[in-house]
């Protein structure tokens, strides 16, 4: 990246760093990555495009043949690719392949390749390299802190800080002006420009299911209606015809599975949702026609529990440029169009609800749908939005949007066209990657003594989203054991195990769980309570007046005293039948863990 950004370097040497988007994304060497190898791929380029920035200046490619996280092919493909640059500006001679015998390690016949290919194109030398690569500093003496990663760091926030923002906050008149002169041509034709691979139109739509349901005051039809997308993804829409106003929810139904086996929509799942989480809005706006919208990226997420799966998972779309929130905001837009089309200009208004990480698309869709209608169609006339973004953080990941506004002032142009009415709920927001602001959960959750009607959950608040990293200090024993002994003996830092490579600190603060039989109902909670260094900042808390044999979604929050939540973490578990029922039950047994090999290589994956 240096030298593909600044003329002043005169020879590059990636060592072991760099392959293409086919072993990162396809072949899964994300996963093996830290943030340092990755971008928001902005204009979707490979990574040769990147190297070739370099041309026609010296650059060598230095891999070893066995290397898991930038395998040989895609180095191969990748070389030759920029090859064809380079052959074109007549620079052959300034590209170099080196591959030597070994795994992902910066080793001396690398090293001793590197030397000779900067000393050849510096000095215009090729001495005889005869004396070998070897470490001058031990990595404790590189340490910077002796002990821990100071409480008040800043790092992990560093894109908050670093660079001051460009867009001051506004009043709704200018910020709609800036929007309109500044941020959406900007966008027009990036973010805001439907993919072609992933076309849908809103003739697409055919209604796949249908039905009646009676609920306590009267009976409502429903309706069902899917597009498909050339790629076989399918947006959904959940239909309950009104006389009045038009209601359209975004994220609503995204946890909801649809698929049934043998027919197109599963019918009591429908009816589940419109008992359960549509009542309320069913009950607030009883005459209106309700427009429940599933993305065809509904719920992508909860394919990947674990937040490092989540995490390495959005990697990939980063590093495709291609987020679940553009296809998002792209079915938004159509689902409105086919909306506007069916609704016509019948006089009434459109009221657009959505929370979270899907308000900013909201707002963006209806800006795009209101310049669409423009008098012939009926327009969004009001935005309902919980939980709007406060940060980058929480919200949504829409390549170039803030290069072109803010969160802040999206909203506040939102306001100059149309009436917005926003609320917060008491869930934290949702991230797709974790900062460090304390208390996290680097620990997880335990879902303990399920039973028929009861559960406990066992949650505990850290400082850190993570363990430990970096060059800390290791866990030593003053008598390391033989064998068929224990280790005795141990050697801490002045900070106990807190100071530990891999330790986990905790720090006071206020847990409580959140639970419901999956995707049904309103969320329950526990009592806020408060965690210590007594309790080593862990909590159990115990649920009860539980439903038999059914399965329960959980989220255990974690705020500093006092304060708003900043860590969220989920999990599930299904209560045991009823002792009169039959049911199968399966047992696990482990034993002779340790931590080297406990779930992965660092003992905490």
């Amino acid at each position: 990246y240096a030298a593909a950004l600044d003329d002043r370097i005169r020879v590059a040497v990636p060592v072991a760093g760099i392959t293409d988007l086919q072993n990162h994304v396809i072949d899964g060497c994300v996963e093996g990555h830290c943030d340092c190898m990755f971008m928001i791929n902005y204009f979707g380029w490979d990574y040769s495009k990147v190297a070739a920035l370099v041309a026609p200046r010296p650059l060598l490619f230095a891999n070893s043949d066995n290397d898991t996280i930038f395998p040989l092919d895609g180095v191969m493909r990748t070389h030759e690719s920029i090859a064809k640059v380079y052959g074109k500006l007549g620079a052959s001679d300034n590209l170099g392949l080196l591959i030597t015998p070994g795994p992902h390690k910066d080793t001396q016949e690398l090293q001793v390749g590197a030397f000779k290919w900067l000393l050849r194109h510096l000095t215009g030398t090729e001495p005889i390299i005869d004396t070998p690569a070897l470490k001058e500093l031990t990595p404790e003496q590189l340490a910077v802190y002796d002990h821990q990663t100071p409480a008040d760091e800043r790092v992990t926030g560093v894109g908050e800080w670093f660079a001051a923002s460009e867009h001051p906050l506004l009043e709704p008149d200018a910020a709609n002006s800036d929007w309109v002169k500044n941020g959406y041509p900007k966008l027009r034709d990036t973010l805001l420009q439907q993919s072609t691979t992933e076309l849908i139109s809103p003739k697409d739509f055919k209604k796949v299911g249908a039905g009646e349901i009676q609920l306590s005051l009267k009976s409502r039809q429903w309706e069902v209606h899917q597009a498909n997308a050339p790629d076989g993804s399918r947006l959904r829409v959940l239909v309950i015809p009104g006389s009045d106003t038009t209601c359209v929810h975004l994220g609503a139904m995204q946890t909801i599975d649809l698929d049934a086996e043998g027919a197109q929509v599963n019918v009591p799942v429908i009816e589940d949702f419109i008992r359960d989480q549509a009542s309320q809005l069913l009950t607030d706006a009883p005459d209106a026609t309700h427009y429940f919208v599933q993305s065809r990226v509904a719920n992508w997420a909860a394919d990947f529990p674990a937040l490092k799966k989540q995490i390495q998972t959005a990697r990939r779309f980063y590093l495709l440029g291609r987020m679940p929130e553009q296809v998002e905001l792209e079915d938004a837009k159509v689902c409105l169009a086919w909306i506007g089309e069916r609704k016509s200009n019948d006089g009434t208004g459109t009221l657009l609800s959505a929370s979270g990480r899907l308000t900013p698309i909201a707002i963006l869709a209806a800006f795009s749908w209101n310049a669409t209608a423009r008098g012939k169609l009926s327009p969004i006339e009001e935005l309902r939005l919980t939980d709007y973004p406060q940060d980058s953080e929480s919200g949504p990941c829409l390549p170039g949007l803030l290069r072109a506004t803010s969160f802040a002032n999206l909203v506040a142009a939102a306001r100059h066209t149309m009436k917005v009415v926003e609320s917060r709920s008491e869930q934290a927001p949702q991230r797709l990657i974790d900062s460090s602001i304390e208390p996290q959960q680097a620990t997880g959750i335990r879902i303990v003594e399920v039973d028929r009607d009861r559960a406990t959950v066992w949650a505990r608040a850290t400082r850190w989203p993570l363990p430990n990293l970096g060059d800390m200090a290791e866990l030593r024993f003053e008598k390391p054991a033989a064998k068929g002994t224990h280790n005795t003996g141990p050697i801490l830092p002045a900070t106990g195990v807190d100071g530990l490579r891999y330790g986990v600190p905790g720090v006071p603060a206020e847990v409580r769980v959140s639970y419901r039989p999956r995707g049904k109902g309103e969320w329950l909670h526990t009592e806020w309570k408060q965690v210590a260094g007594d309790t080593d900042f862990s909590a159990l808390m115990k649920l009860s007046d539980l439903k038999a044999a059914t399965e329960y979604e959980v989220r255990t929050s974690v705020r500093a005293l006092g304060r708003e939540v900043v860590s969220t973490a989920t999990g599930s578990f299904r209560t045991l039948p009823d002792a009169e029922s039959e049911a199968n039950f399966r047992l696990a047994v482990a034993t002779c863990q340790d931590f080297p090999d406990r779930d992965g290589p660092h003992g905490f994956d």
